[in-house]
């Protein structure tokens, strides 16, 4: 799976799904990706990369159902504070909307910029829990140790 390393063994994700991830035209990314936009010319914009990318992933993990739930309104997704705190330090100062202003001036803490990174209308909203076993918080995402892929952890 090129866009879910950390799944390769054990997958509720098929190719074609990684594959959407990879081309960011997954539900988690639309939902981001419908109201702000990364800076291709930030030079620090590669971890925020891995942490969004991160997040599109959880939906592969055997685990999924400990953290997303299909609702009527679309996908929820039960995310830990701390995963949206560094989600707020690597994206907020690289992420624009369509006004040009920071994602960062939209929250002053990682449960305010996740709740605007997901907003309900988006089809995909966050629900951000204290740190838990029922709630994503996949800080290390997709980075390598020694060339081998980190496998993602719920807690």
């Amino acid at each position: 799976m090129a866009a879910c390393p950390q799944y390769y063994e054990s997958s509720c994700c098929t190719q074609a799904w990684s594959q959407r991830i990879a081309a960011r035209n997954d539900p988690i990314s639309l939902a981001w990706s419908s109201h702000y936009v990364l800076d291709p010319r930030a030079p620090s914009n590669a971890r925020c990369i891995e942490l969004l990318q991160s997040i599109s992933c959880l939906a592969c993990s055997p685990s999924q159902g400990e953290w997303a739930d299909v609702r009527s309104f679309g996908l929820s997704i039960n995310v830990c504070g701390p995963f949206c705190s560094e989600m707020l330090t690597a994206c907020g100062a690289v992420m624009f909307n369509s006004t040009h202003t920071t994602a960062e001036a939209f929250g002053t803490d990682g449960t305010d910029f996740c709740e605007f990174l997901f907003p309900r209308d988006s089809g995909v909203s966050a629900t951000v829990l204290t740190h838990s076993d029922d709630c994503w918080d996949d800080t290390r995402g997709t980075m390598q140790t020694q060339g081998t892929p980190i496998r993602a952890h719920p807690h």
